[in-house]
């Protein structure tokens, strides 16, 4: 028996191939591009995404460069908030939860993690929300302060490792034209 959503309507087999091909084509929002190419040019790059691999490398194009490595829930086994993903990533980087900085999206996905996990991020926050204090590092910490960046509230977490030597290491590039 078909799996109904709530209306009664059961999507056929087109219909998920579909959203898949679309959700896989979602470009970056206009402003990431020459975000991260500025950073990019001090910093390593890396995406940890919450996943599979073929999703995410339809959008990565849209970026205009390569990332120095690209880590998705599906290579590490585990989706955010679960600690393995971002376990995983520190461990395909060879660096410490100290020594990166991630850009966070989600306060129950991502800064949770972060807090969990006792490291700064900076949280863009897009839909407008109020930052929840489960999510900061500290009350007292300047992980909880808030200032205006363009139109948008970040919340700062510290500062990012300096770009080092060394790559990409074994990923496999899937591409698809959206």
């Amino acid at each position: 028996m078909p799996c109904k959503d709530r209306a009664g309507l059961a999507p056929s087999e087109a219909d998920a191939a579909l959203l898949i091909e679309r959700l896989s084509c979602i470009p970056a929002h206009a402003d990431v591009p020459p975000a991260l190419a500025e950073l990019k040019k001090r910093y390593r790059l890396a995406a940890i995404s919450n996943t599979d691999d073929d999703l995410i490398a339809g959008s990565l194009p849209s970026l205009g460069f390569e990332l120095d490595a690209v880590i998705t829930a599906q290579q590490a086994r585990a989706y955010k908030p679960d600690l393995r993903l971002f376990r995983h990533a520190h461990a395909v980087l060879g660096v410490t939860p100290r020594e990166v900085v991630p850009v966070a999206a989600s306060q129950p996905l991502d800064m949770a993690v972060c807090r969990t996990l006792g490291f700064r991020a900076f949280w863009v926050n897009r839909r407008g929300e109020t930052a929840e204090a489960q999510y900061l590092l500290s009350q007292r910490s300047p992980a909880s302060t808030r200032w205006r960046g363009s139109s948008r509230r970040r919340t700062p977490h510290s500062r990012a490792p300096r770009r080092s030597g060394g790559g990409r290491r074994g990923r496999e590039e899937s591409r698809r034209e959206c």
